[in-house]
């Protein structure tokens, strides 16, 4: 007897929780702006360039997009400009300015209607232009001599892994639809880079990667969703 009561528990159980989960977002979707920084290797060439302090710090903008499936699978896809806010050195100095773009997948964790919490993992292409500027005495920078006060332009890019997770507040109505707001914290891990050229012409010597790091976006836009 107390077997089947504790059997039937367990189902009653069972079933509110499903139906509870019916309740929430199965199927949707949200657009939204982002913005947020990088600290790490910003250009991806490090100490290669040769400069007292290469970009270590850089700007995100851009914008993305996530689908809802199923009120557990998310797909996503990002698309920014990347610009390096830092890198000037006495004996050298270099700017950096991409941008890349990439897709991910992630599994939301927490889905209550009004807030969406997913660990997510994908790849990222990335591709920019450096400018070095050399201070007052010779250098050589990618295989190429640099006169005092002479500068050089490389470009370059490559692909890497985006490991994070991103959160939104879902300010939504009755009829499941309104703003977002959120943000992401990830991490870019280098996984190729594409031989490095000087802009005005040859490729350069030494120099290979791709932007990586710590980054944080905040993320604000809309969207909708429906139950199961």
């Amino acid at each position: 007897m107390k077997a089947m009561i504790r059997g039937l528990t367990c189902g009653a159980a069972l079933a509110a929780s499903t139906a509870a989960w019916a309740d929430r977002p199965q199927w949707g979707g949200i657009g939204y702006m982002t913005q947020g920084f990088v600290l790490g290797d910003v250009s991806g060439l490090g100490d290669s360039l040769g400069v007292d302090h290469p970009p270590g710090l850089g700007l995100v903008l851009g914008g993305g997009g996530l689908a809802l499936l199923g009120g557990r699978v998310v797909l996503g896809g990002t698309g920014y400009a990347l610009s390096g806010l830092d890198g000037e050195g006495e004996v050298a100095s270099a700017r950096f300015g991409g941008g890349g773009g990439g897709f991910n997948i992630g599994y939301a964790v927490v889905n209550s209607g009004r807030m969406l919490l997913f660990p997510f993992v994908g790849a990222v292409g990335h591709g920019g232009h450096v400018l070095v500027e050399n201070g007052s005495d010779p250098a050589i920078v990618g295989g190429f001599d640099l006169l005092g006060g002479e500068r050089k332009g490389f470009e370059g890019g490559g692909w890497a892994l985006d490991f994070g997770a991103s959160v939104f507040q879902l300010m939504w109505g009755e009829d499941s639809g309104g703003l977002a707001v959120g943000g992401a914290m990830g991490f870019w891990l280098p996984i190729s880079g594409d031989g490095w050229t000087a802009t005005d012409g040859g490729a350069a010597t030494g120099l290979q990667g791709t932007p990586s790091g710590l980054y944080f976006r905040l993320q604000l836009g809309g969207g909708g969703a429906s139950g199961g």
